[in-house]
């Protein structure tokens, strides 16, 4: 049963990362606001193990945080 479990929960990761990986273009601001908000608005018929970020105050700072990261960050808007 645990075995089957851990299959399952991979294979959804798995899923997870090649719908993220397909999705095509440049992720903006907002995209970024409303995966973190709700991740299934962004990758419908995913299953997540994470509600989200329901605090815009705590999305706002993540994603200022995760801009410091980028070599070229875009502007906030």
């Amino acid at each position: 049963m645990e075995r089957r479990r851990l299959r399952q929960g991979i294979y959804g990761k798995y899923a997870l990362l090649r719908r993220l990986l397909g999705w095509e273009g440049v992720w903006t601001y907002e995209d970024l606001n409303r995966y973190l908000f709700g991740p299934m608005l962004t990758t419908p018929g995913v299953k997540m193990e994470t509600p989200g970020v329901p605090e815009e105050t705590e999305r706002v700072n993540l994603i200022a945080y995760l801009r410091t990261l980028s070599d070229k960050p875009i502007p906030l808007p």
